[in-house]
């Protein structure tokens, strides 16, 4: 593979990891964070389910995806605020209807619930503080960065041989 090239895919996977990375980085400090929020009593205001058709490939038969939305309000220093962030990480899918149902279950509509919230910028809450979903979607990314970086340093080796 000539030089350049080498260099160039490289550069690009170094670059594509660390955009892919960071903001899962990010989102892994704060949900480290939120486990020092402030909690606040809050009300349920819409707890619904919704349901999608996966079919993923021909030679396979199509299933149902169920997810859990909430919306809850929360007031902190006489401000009300609104906010559906359930945890960190992606949302819960189920393909089992009677688990999606008991998640939904838990949070019925005006139903009471304890929510954390940033005490930096309180419109920024959650109802499961922490991390709750593995992180590996920031650290594949990362890896990759590796294997770029050392692809990018090894074809700099060949041009030094020349």
């Amino acid at each position: 593979m000539n030089l350049i090239l080498s260099m160039l895919i490289g550069l690009c996977g170094m670059i594509a990891s660390l955009w892919i990375a960071i903001p899962g980085w990010i989102e892994f400090q704060e949900a480290e964070a939120s486990k020092h929020w402030p909690s606040v009593s809050a009300k349920m205001i819409v707890s619904r389910l919704t349901q999608e058709k996966h079919c993923p490939r021909a030679d396979r038969p199509c299933y149902f995806v169920y997810r859990p939305h909430f919306t809850y309000q929360y007031t902190v220093n006489n401000i009300s605020y609104w906010n559906s962030r359930i945890d960190f990480g992606s949302p819960p899918d189920y393909t089992d209807k009677g688990l999606a149902d008991k998640r939904l279950n838990e949070y019925g509509v005006g139903s009471k619930l304890m929510v954390y919230y940033d005490p930096k910028n309180p419109q920024n809450a959650v109802m499961v503080p922490g991390r709750t979903y593995g992180y590996i979607w920031w650290q594949a990314p990362l890896l990759f960065f590796l294997v770029s970086l050392s692809f990018f340093l090894n074809s700099g080796g060949r041009w030094k041989r020349y």
